[in-house]
């Protein structure tokens, strides 16, 4: 069994909307398909945001990004 993840930067802007009227444009943004045997069988979306946005969605845990869901390198 072979696991491949590939990295591909997205080139189209992104907008994530929450249930209060909240949008959060990502214009920097990632994905990280993951294939096992030629099998989509994941796919992880990175992005950058500044640290003022970020304690935002951190404080006000907005898109559902919960600190128990997050990769241990994006934990604050």
């Amino acid at each position: 069994m072979t696991t491949h993840i590939e990295t591909h930067q997205i080139n189209t802007e992104l907008t994530l909307h929450d249930s209060l009227p909240i949008s959060l444009n990502l214009s920097r943004h990632y994905s990280h398909p993951t294939k096992q045997d030629n099998e989509l069988i994941a796919c992880r979306l990175t992005f950058e945001l500044t640290p003022q946005l970020y304690q935002r969605i951190d404080t006000e845990a907005l898109f559902n990004f919960k600190p128990e869901a997050r990769s241990p390198k994006s934990r604050s």
